[in-house]
């Protein structure tokens, strides 16, 4: 198996910006996962803080894989929704200036019922959102987590293609009680961003949580397998787990997944 091109998110991190590269660098990583809706707003980045923000990313040898913006509200809650496809649109943008190839974001419920209202909405937005893409060069890419990936993979094969992606994100489906190995077979090479995680499924009435990579129910060296049988050649980010150390168990996170 070829080597693993990893990155971490920096909302991971307790450290500020310019304090994490050089840790990042130390560890060798490749990449960066940047958050567009706390920690780099885009309104806040004109032309030359985004030349100065390549820089010390260059300067490290890092670049960005991509960019998070999860939305408080899904895309069929009409309220607010101009303001929230305005935010994602700005945040296209800034993935592609910074030189990132995805956006991740959360859509909310996916419906069951494609005659219903909210299905034509979701439908009819992601459309849209998906010729924006196109026109500025970033693809949108919808987490994995709350439902099952057979629902994300029924509505990527409604839409136009190269309209819409997916995020594997196998620690919130555990979470959620769903099969990362499922997923995967669901979504096949509609998988272009994953993040390296883990987690643990609940019992009972109790939810599952995400935990320390390796620790959990994912069968990480079998999920490898089967991404590279799909020809994934992205990235693995790691992200945030529930940890009073969190550069710690970043660092114990990369050294599990390169001794793979």
């Amino acid at each position: 198996m070829p080597a693993l091109k990893l990155g971490i998110s920096l909302a991971a991190l307790r450290l500020p910006f310019k304090k994490a590269l050089p840790w990042l660098a130390e560890l060798a990583v490749d990449a960066v996962e940047l958050d567009a809706r706390t920690d780099f707003p885009p309104k806040q980045f004109g032309s030359s803080a985004i030349r100065e923000l390549r820089k010390h990313l260059d300067d490290h040898r890092l670049r960005a894989s991509l960019v998070s913006f999860p939305t408080r509200r899904g895309f069929t809650t009409e309220h607010e929704l101009e303001a929230r496809l305005a935010g994602v649109r700005a945040a296209m943008k800034f993935a592609h200036d910074v030189g990132a190839r995805f956006l991740t974001t959360t859509l909310g419920l996916i419906p069951d019922d494609e005659a219903s209202p909210a299905w034509t909405l979701l439908t009819q937005v992601l459309t849209d959102l998906g010729r924006d893409s196109q026109r500025i060069g970033t693809l949108l890419c919808a987490q994995t987590g709350a439902q099952p990936a057979e629902s994300l993979a029924r509505l990527i094969a409604a839409l136009p293609p190269g309209t819409l992606g997916a995020d594997l994100c196998p620690g919130h489906l555990l979470a959620n009680g769903h099969s990362p190995a499922a997923a995967i077979e669901a979504l096949g090479t509609n998988i272009y961003t994953v993040h390296a995680q883990d987690g643990v499924q609940g019992f009972g009435q109790s939810r599952g949580h995400l935990c320390e990579l390796g620790q959990g129910a994912a069968d990480w060296p079998k999920l490898l397998g089967m991404l590279q049988e799909r020809d994934y050649r992205g990235d693995f980010l790691l992200d945030q787990t529930p940890s009073g150390d969190p550069e710690w168990e970043l660092e114990q996170g990369l050294k599990y997944l390169r001794g793979l």
